[in-house]
């Protein structure tokens, strides 16, 4: 995890995002707060066998935690291998969680 960049936030020992991508990990537990940017997610992830928190920022992944991994608040998808990588095809290249 040393090549990680880690946010500059209130949540200074928090990953952020971008860091994650093309990065596989294992999503243990989330939680929202109350960012500048409205609300998101930060997790609780295994990355290279290290517990960590992470940023799990973006309109599409945000939908895919709620769909796949939160259902009215109960974690049932978790724990969950995913990989972070950013949709190409699509303006603004978001984030997006794909099966580890």
């Amino acid at each position: 995890m040393d090549d990680v960049d880690w946010a500059e936030s209130e949540f200074p020992e928090t990953i952020q995002t971008n860091a994650l991508v093309g990065k596989t990990f294992i999503i243990n537990n989330l939680k929202t707060v109350d960012g500048k940017f409205g609300q998101t997610w930060i997790a609780e992830i295994t990355l290279d066998g290290k517990a960590a928190e992470a940023w799990l920022s973006g309109n599409h992944v945000s939908r895919q935690i709620e769909s796949r991994l939160w259902d009215d608040g109960n974690q049932s998808g978790l724990p969950a291998t995913v990989t972070l990588e950013r949709d190409t095809s699509r303006f603004g290249e978001p984030f997006i969680l794909k099966d580890g």
